[in-house]
């Protein structure tokens, strides 16, 4: 049960590495089914709490993820890929009205294909409809400070919103971010960016509100937005102002019964790719735009994350490189930046 939940809530599920990392611990899909059907029964026969709709869709990503992996056979993988990616490709497009077929046709030909290995078609839709949005935004206003374009998916079933950014990259663009949901007091679930080589940036992220429910109302969306561009045009914004937590007296208080343990750990063995960070701490709204902050102060890039909250207790972790695209490798640089997070957990 831990490794299952382990995999579905602390790793990135949408990298094939992970999943078949994962194929290799359950060996057949009778023991995936078995795993599945115990994990459920137990978390629901213990505590109903354990089970959310956003751990549910983590745990049913990873397990049809791993059962589409553990149902090809070695030698074939590779062609089946191939044709598959082929064909996978000709259906979204054929979703697609024609003015975003060249749109599409260039995603395509940036993007990483892990990208595309495990999203849906409807996501990818949405993708492509926002990065003309934001190519056409730009090539009609060129010389304003900041330019984006925003898609909404509202998974209502599993109390999330996906939340999808086209934009350029620019200086703390996440945090930028980050900041901007904490402010409308929107917790993220994960985080994803993609950076292509032209220089647009497609961030991913899934959201929802404090009660856990997906961010359905058009206003509050547009008043995300809103405030976004508040922030990306001013250079040197003031966090703290918009970093305030808003007072709901309708909400009882909840006491923190036992004190929880602040911890921090910087590993490079989590992951091929990245260094990982991994931190608990009391849950709080805005504690990842802070944990961004502090990455960025060390000259890094965060490139996703993983958020769990369990009894009010935040469990991140969250993927980096440097600036040149590898592992922070440098000791003395980890030791600074482990230092730093955990002074900010503490504070």
């Amino acid at each position: 049960h831990l490794t299952l939940w382990r995999f579905a809530t602390k790793k990135n599920i949408d990298d094939p590495e992970v999943i078949e990392e994962f194929a290799e611990l359950m060996r057949d899909k009778h023991r995936l089914d078995a795993l599945l059907l115990f994990t459920f029964a137990d978390s629901n026969g213990t505590n109903e709490e354990a089970w959310s709709p956003w751990k549910e869709s983590l745990i049913l990503q990873l397990y049809k993820n791993t059962q589409s992996f553990l149902v090809e056979t070695e030698t074939s993988r590779i062609k089946i890929h191939a044709a598959e990616f082929e064909e996978f490709c000709a259906e979204v497009k054929a979703t697609l009205k024609e003015k975003y077929h060249a749109t599409f046709d260039e995603h395509c030909s940036l993007m990483p294909k892990r990208y595309f290995r495990f999203r849906s078609k409807r996501s990818i839709n949405k993708h492509i409809v926002a990065l003309w949005q934001y190519i056409d935004r730009r090539s009609r206003r060129p010389n304003t400070q900041f330019e984006c374009a925003v898609q909404w998916i509202e998974r209502k079933k599993f109390g999330y919103s996906e939340l999808i950014i086209a934009t350029h990259d620019s200086k703390r663009l996440l945090e930028k971010i980050c900041c901007t949901l904490a402010s409308h007091q929107i917790s993220i679930l994960s985080a994803d960016v993609y950076t292509r080589p032209d220089g647009i940036v497609l961030d991913l992220f899934r959201v929802c509100t404090e009660d856990l429910k997906a961010i359905e109302d058009r206003n509050k969306q547009k008043s995300i937005v809103q405030t976004l561009y508040d922030i990306s045009e001013n250079e040197d914004f003031d966090a703290a102002k918009y970093l305030q937590k808003k007072i709901n007296f309708l909400k009882p208080e909840s006491e923190q019964v036992v004190k929880l343990p602040v911890r921090a750990w910087i590993s490079n063995q989590l992951d091929p790719h990245f260094t990982v960070i991994e931190i608990q701490a009391l849950d709080r709204i805005g504690l990842l735009h802070d944990v961004l902050k502090t990455v960025n102060d060390h000259g890094l890039q965060t490139v996703h994350s993983r958020i769990c909250t369990e009894k009010g207790a935040a469990l991140d972790s969250i993927f980096v490189q440097t600036l040149e695209g590898r592992k922070l490798a440098d000791p003395e640089a980890i030791k600074g930046l482990e230092e730093s997070i955990r002074e900010l957990l503490s504070g």
